[in-house]
């Protein structure tokens, strides 16, 4: 029935909208990421603790525009090389970078942690 559709059709936005916002042209943001700050958020499809800060980290990305957020899903191939680059073996991870260097990282589900890292300004 039309209904279903509907209801079907919202749900499917409404998840879309609450997901990660996964960077889209990671290639191109990731040769910037030597210039000022970049906050980079490590993330994967059906990983549970990720489901559980998801919500914490959409909002707060979505309410700061003006800071350079990159956000990766080890679910997309082309996120590996980046998860190795960066040493990640455990998600959710969230990374500080300043001019290439990363100076704070934190795995897990601590929300002071992962807002105190999600909330550096970027310069």
């Amino acid at each position: 029935s039309l209904v279903t559709i509907i209801s079907l059709l919202v749900g499917l936005y409404y998840q879309h909208a609450n997901d990660y916002p996964d960077t889209v042209n990671l290639a191109q943001e990731m040769r910037t990421v030597n210039h000022g700050t970049k906050i980079l958020v490590f993330h994967k499809t059906g990983c549970s603790d990720c489901q559980n800060i998801k919500k914490l980290v959409t909002k707060t990305i979505r309410q700061h525009p003006e800071r350079h957020y990159i956000v990766m899903n080890y679910a997309d191939p082309k996120t590996h090389n980046y998860f190795k680059q960066y040493n990640v073996t455990n998600v959710p991870t969230i990374m500080v970078s300043k001019k290439g260097k990363i100076v704070g990282s934190y795995s897990g589900l601590d929300r002071r942690n992962i807002i105190k890292l999600l909330s550096v300004e970027s310069r």
